[in-house]
């Protein structure tokens, strides 16, 4: 490695004050400043200011250390297959293992140590973690913690089985929902709290709904079933049954599913009382047929 640096022609030409302020130009070419036993070509001791450029070329890496022995760390620039390559190191003392984070120009991807696997990657096409193969504006391989304001978070991992999406609560250990790309006992979403909004078809062998209220209290004594007639001039005014959301506010709100079967019950139950209440005014008819029948058959026998 050559360096181009000026203030090496002030440094030789002063070289015999230098030999009495604690520098020193070597027998074997090494030069010290504020040193007089450098160690390398050019060994400085102390603060260092230099104005103008500072040229460095060489096969290797151009590497920045602080420290020494077992804690050395540092900053290596320098040029590879890739294109140009950044290292942060610290060396062992002694050897040359290391841990580095290192960046890929030509790639464009962050690696740690010796992997061969970008711990992160940037492209045109966005963003990628775990990998270089991007293909969507974020790309990951392998799982995933989104941290929230408290305790919370949200993991996006996946098993044997298949991948799921978890989200624990603010104490960082219960769950409050999970969402699997498999069933586990028979079960793909489960919550703990909260609401599900789905835009879209649902499918389902069983669905549980927890009621609060039933429409039993149509069979109650004293429930003001309305009138055949009163029934019929409602309708005739309003298109749809009494208590039932018309077409328009079901096509702008949507219905409770809960509270539209406890309505359709309701609607049953009374359809039930008008049932069994003509069946009442059916067998009187009849008995008052079969009486007047009797009646005529004794008319006829005289």
């Amino acid at each position: 490695m050559r360096c181009s640096l000026v203030f090496l022609l002030v440094l030789i030409s002063g070289y015999g004050m230098s030999q009495s302020t604690g520098n020193k130009i070597g027998s074997d070419g090494n030069i010290g400043i504020g040193t007089t036993d450098p160690k390398v070509k050019l060994d400085v001791v102390g603060q260092t200011r230099l104005r103008g450029l500072l040229e460095i070329r060489g096969e290797e890496f151009a590497q920045f250390i602080q420290g020494k022995d077992a804690d050395k760390r540092g900053v290596a620039i320098g040029v590879n297959d890739f294109g140009l390559k950044t290292r942060y190191r610290k060396w062992g003392g002694g050897s040359r293992a290391y841990n580095q984070v290192w960046y890929d120009q030509g790639g464009s991807n962050f690696y740690y140590g010796g992997s061969t696997t970008p711990v992160f990657s940037i492209s045109d096409k966005g963003a990628g973690v775990g990998t270089g193969d991007i293909s969507h504006k974020l790309t990951v391989a392998g799982s995933g913690t989104f941290l929230g304001t408290h305790a919370n978070y949200t993991e996006i991992n996946s098993n044997n089985y298949g991948q799921y999406l978890r989200q624990y609560g603010n104490d960082g250990t219960s769950v409050s929902w999970i969402i699997r790309g498999y069933s586990n006992n028979n079960l793909q979403a489960e919550f703990n709290s909260g609401g599900v909004l789905v835009r879209g078809k649902v499918q389902a062998e069983e669905v549980n709904i927890t009621m609060g209220n039933w429409a039993d209290h149509v069979f109650e004594e004293g429930y003001p079933l309305m009138d055949l007639g009163q029934l019929e001039l409602f309708i005739a005014e309003n298109g749809h049954l009494p208590g039932i959301p018309d077409e328009g506010s079901v096509k702008d709100e949507g219905i409770d599913l809960g509270e539209m079967n406890t309505k359709l019950l309701e609607k049953i139950e009374e359809l039930t009382l008008y049932i069994l209440h003509q069946e009442k005014q059916i067998q009187e008819l009849l008995k008052l047929k079969d009486d007047v029948d009797k009646l005529n058959a004794v008319i006829s026998s005289h």
